[in-house]
């Protein structure tokens, strides 16, 4: 008795690592279906070997998979994992097939609807399960919706009206969301809540609805028929209302799966019978996304970071499955190099159709700035441009602005917008600490905002040295220092930096004018004092202006390394800085390189500042050799951004 009626039809596109989506396949899989992902990134799903058995497996974030069977299975098909780890699905023993749970310690436990075929397709965070089932001896094959709840309690039920019932996802209360036909065959969406009231629903001009997944909110998305049988996809929001939505040259849209925000995975086929992947976001802006030379791509689950799972064909049509996130945006600066026609094809193929470049670094030009520009320009790409700011009181907000714009060149004619990049860069606000170990070239701010320079390596002393802030060469411990005449402004000339930075750049009249970029609890708390709206260290301009931002955390990118960044490819979930800051983002660099511990102790150096190196928070971040064909040292970080800012 074979269970591949309880399969889902799934496709599926190539991804390269390059794109920060991730192939992998389980040992001896001929063919690799991932179907879920957990928050952490653990990627539940099933696998073809090569005498055509299915297995189950799981795929940690770390990138190692363990394979499973129930006891006795010769076919396990796995649909869902849950946060804590517990995965549900069904197994085929040749006689009767059943379904089963696995808790995270690996244990499995087998349960079914007595006399019956089940099969389990969602479990939620609490562990109930729902799926669908029907009884092995009776010839019209009726299947019957069902929960099993945490204690294994198992109840039956159908919408008014169904010959058959197909649950498809549960979210956290409860609620279930399927499909099931009528008397006329004809499939319709339904939705039951965790008391058992039912309410059934269709897209507008439906003829066959098909709801695929339920989000905590009780968001709903699925696809539907039209008269001309053409598959849309939609979404169901909590009270009731409908939109329905197609990527651009959607010939038939899949929407597998909703995440917590409301972002939605799934994959298309254009006119040219080509499946691609995409995202769309809570705001209703679509990305679509390729794996280099498939022409099958199924993106069927996402999780609350907004990372995707799914599976593409390779070639000789071997399915492999894949992990990671979607970016619609990059930024690059002189570290990039060249970009070649090869590289912005690539890139976009991985979704990106936004590129923000370098152009002023702190202390030096991006002298690549205009020819990145006009590359991404010329490749249809949307483009900004980016200054770092420094607090020194040689160098006005007019001055450095202006050594953007020269950097940019003609590329400003096609320009959306301009970044004023708040965050340390050169030396500025970081400390001298007693009995450390200092490199030729670390830099320290003095108490008088002075920054000195070591010019002798060594190790400090217990206590700080009597800085001279006039040239002089203070020893110190082992190590000498040296003031280099650079001295930081306060607190209050460094907002008033930051808006005449602001100013300047909308002198140029550019479509979006200036935008912020910032990290929650460090350079925004540090150069500003955390400024925002209310009545005291009021920047209320400042907080007016589109925020992109960036979080100093670390998280599995799907290759099994720890990434840096927040890991939400998306603008949601967002948590305000504070109340008086800002309340939204347009723009989160959620990726900027790989983690490298051994990087982390590496102090602050003059260098950064005279030839405008990386800012020293992200130096344990060694940044992405190889992405999207670069290679090399540090050279883009990931974005998504708000598509409006383009526009």
């Amino acid at each position: 008795m074979q269970i591949r009626w309880l399969v889902s039809v799934l496709s599926a596109v190539t991804i390269p690592a390059s794109a920060q989506l991730y192939s992998f396949d389980p040992a001896g899989s001929i063919q690799t279906v991932p179907s879920s992902i957990d928050a952490s990134g653990a990627v539940a799903g099933f696998y073809s070997d090569a005498s055509y058995l299915l297995h189950g497996f799981v795929r940690d974030p770390q990138g190692n998979i363990t394979s499973f069977d129930p006891t006795g299975s010769i076919d396990t098909i796995v649909n869902s994992i849950n946060p804590s780890g517990a995965i549900t699905g069904s197994y085929d023993t040749n006689e009767t097939v059943d379904g089963f749970v696995r808790d995270e310690q690996g244990n499995i436990t087998s349960f079914g609807v007595a006399g019956s075929m089940t099969a389990p397709t969602s479990i939620n965070p609490g562990g109930a399960i729902a799926g669908g089932y029907y009884n092995i001896l009776n010839s019209v094959n009726v299947s019957h919706g069902f929960v099993r709840d945490v204690h294994g309690n198992i109840t039956s039920f159908d919408p008014p009206g169904s010959t058959s019932t197909y649950p498809a996802s549960i979210n956290p209360s409860g609620s279930i969301t399927g499909n099931y036909t009528d008397a006329a065959n004809v499939p319709h969406g339904f939705v039951r809540d965790a008391q058992g009231g039912i309410i059934s629903f269709d897209p507008s001009g439906s003829i066959g609805t098909e709801p695929t997944s339920i989000n905590a909110s009780g968001a709903i998305t699925g696809g539907y028929d039209d008269a001309a049988y053409v598959y849309h996809g939609f979404i169901r929001d909590a009270q009731g209302n409908i939109t329905s939505f197609d990527p651009t040259g959607s010939t038939a849209t899949h929407a597998g799966s909703i995440n917590a925000s409301g972002a939605i995975a799934g994959y298309y086929m254009d006119a040219a019978s080509v499946d691609h992947g995409f995202v769309r976001d809570p705001q209703g802006n679509i990305t679509s996304f390729d794996l280099g030379g498939s022409t099958f791509i199924s993106a069927i689950n996402i999780n609350a970071s907004g990372a995707v799972t799914g599976n593409y064909d390779g070639p000789l049509y071997v399915q492999h499955g894949f992990v990671g996130r979607v970016p619609n945006s990059m930024d690059i600066s002189k570290y990039t190099g060249a970009v070649s026609d090869t590289v912005w094809q690539k890139a976009q193929h991985a979704g990106v159709s936004n590129v923000i470049v370098q152009a002023w670094g702190g202390g030096s030009q991006n002298s690549l700035a205009e020819a990145q520009l006009l590359g991404a320009q010329s490749a249809g790409m949307n483009t900004g441009a980016y200054v770092l700011l420094n607090y020194f009181a040689k160098d006005s907000a007019a001055y450095q602005v202006g050594q953007a714009i020269d950097a940019i060149g003609s590329a400003i004619s096609d320009l959306s917008f301009i970044v004023v990049d708040v965050e340390t860069c050169c030396g500025e606000f970081t400390s001298w600490k007693a009995s450390t170990s200092y490199a030729l070239g670390n830099v320290i701010m003095d108490p008088a905002n002075h920054i000195q320079r070591v010019i002798t390596a060594g190790t400090s002393g217990p206590t700080a040295p009597a800085w001279n802030d006039a040239g002089g060469t203070p020893a110190d411990g082992t190590l000498v220092w040296q003031d280099t005449g650079e001295v930081v402004i306060g607190q209050a000339d460094r907002i008033a930096r930051i808006e005449a930075a602001v100013s300047a750049i909308r002198a140029y009249n550019l479509p979006h004018g200036a935008v912020i970029y910032t990290d929650p609890n460090k350079s925004w708390q540090t150069i500003t004092g955390s400024c925002g709206t209310g009545w005291k260290n009021n920047c209320v301009s400042l907080i007016a202006l589109p925020l992109w931002d960036v979080e100093y955390k670390t998280f599995y990118g799907g290759d099994g390394l720890v990434h840096c960044g927040d890991g939400i490819a998306g603008l949601v979930p967002f948590t305000p800085y504070s109340s008086t800051t800002w309340q939204a983002r347009s723009g989160n660099q959620y990726d900027f390189g790989f983690y490298s511990p051994a990087n982390s102790t590496v102090a602050a150096s003059w260098d950064e500042y005279e030839l405008g190196l990386a800012p020293a928070a992200k130096r344990a971040c060694g940044g992405d050799p190889n992405l999207f064909g670069l290679t090399g040292t540090p050279t883009l970080d990931l974005d998504y951004f708000d598509p409006t800012l383009f526009q």
